[in-house]
Protein backbone atom coordinates (compact mmCIF):
# COMPACT_ATOMS: atom_id res chain seq x y z
CA UNK A 1 0.00 0.00 0.00
CA UNK A 2 1.55 3.29 -1.11
CA UNK A 3 0.35 5.15 1.97
CA UNK A 4 2.43 3.05 4.36
CA UNK A 5 5.36 5.48 4.30
CA UNK A 6 3.08 8.31 5.43
CA UNK A 7 1.65 6.10 8.19
CA UNK A 8 5.16 5.16 9.31
CA UNK A 9 6.46 8.72 9.41
CA UNK A 10 3.41 9.90 11.32
CA UNK A 11 3.38 7.09 13.89
CA UNK A 12 7.13 6.65 14.42
CA UNK A 13 8.54 10.09 13.62
CA UNK A 14 5.53 12.24 14.64
CA UNK A 15 5.58 13.91 11.21
CA UNK A 16 2.57 15.36 9.44
CA UNK A 17 1.16 13.22 6.63
CA UNK A 18 -0.87 14.15 3.55
CA UNK A 19 -4.36 15.62 3.95
CA UNK A 20 -6.13 12.29 3.43
CA UNK A 21 -4.18 10.54 6.19
CA UNK A 22 -4.45 13.50 8.54
CA UNK A 23 -8.24 13.32 8.30
CA UNK A 24 -8.07 9.56 8.91
CA UNK A 25 -5.95 10.15 12.03
CA UNK A 26 -8.38 12.83 13.20
CA UNK A 27 -11.31 10.42 12.74
CA UNK A 28 -12.87 12.84 10.23
CA UNK A 29 -14.63 10.67 7.65
CA UNK A 30 -16.00 13.61 5.68
CA UNK A 31 -12.55 15.14 5.27
CA UNK A 32 -10.95 11.79 4.44
CA UNK A 33 -13.55 11.09 1.75
CA UNK A 34 -13.03 14.54 0.24
CA UNK A 35 -9.27 13.93 -0.20
CA UNK A 36 -9.42 10.21 -1.04
CA UNK A 37 -8.63 8.91 -4.48
CA UNK A 38 -10.30 5.80 -5.93
CA UNK A 39 -7.87 3.43 -4.22
CA UNK A 40 -7.96 5.05 -0.80
CA UNK A 41 -11.73 5.51 -0.63
CA UNK A 42 -12.02 1.72 -0.78
CA UNK A 43 -9.28 1.29 1.84
CA UNK A 44 -10.68 3.58 4.55
CA UNK A 45 -11.85 0.58 6.63
CA UNK A 46 -8.35 -0.94 6.36
CA UNK A 47 -6.74 2.29 7.58
CA UNK A 48 -9.07 2.40 10.59
CA UNK A 49 -8.45 -1.29 11.34
CA UNK A 50 -4.69 -0.69 11.15
CA UNK A 51 -4.89 2.23 13.56
CA UNK A 52 -7.17 0.34 15.93
CA UNK A 53 -5.06 -2.82 15.94
CA UNK A 54 -1.51 -1.48 15.70
CA UNK A 55 -1.12 2.27 16.25
CA UNK A 56 -0.78 3.84 19.70
CA UNK A 57 -4.19 5.08 20.86
CA UNK A 58 -2.59 8.42 21.70
CA UNK A 59 -1.85 9.18 18.03
CA UNK A 60 -5.32 9.06 16.49
CA UNK A 61 -9.03 9.51 17.12
CA UNK A 62 -9.46 13.29 17.32
CA UNK A 63 -7.95 16.53 16.09
CA UNK A 64 -6.66 17.24 19.59
CA UNK A 65 -4.89 13.87 19.83
CA UNK A 66 -3.29 14.42 16.43
CA UNK A 67 -2.06 17.90 17.39
CA UNK A 68 -0.59 16.55 20.64
CA UNK A 69 1.08 13.69 18.75
CA UNK A 70 2.65 16.02 16.20
CA UNK A 71 3.86 18.37 18.93
CA UNK A 72 5.81 15.52 20.55
CA UNK A 73 8.21 15.80 17.61
CA UNK A 74 9.00 19.40 18.56
CA UNK A 75 9.84 18.73 22.21
CA UNK A 76 13.57 18.61 23.10
CA UNK A 77 14.95 15.21 24.04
Amino acid sequence: MRMMLGLKHYIIDHEKANDFLMFIFENDLKGACFFADKENIKNIPAFIAFLYDIAPIECWGSKEKVETWLNKNEQPA
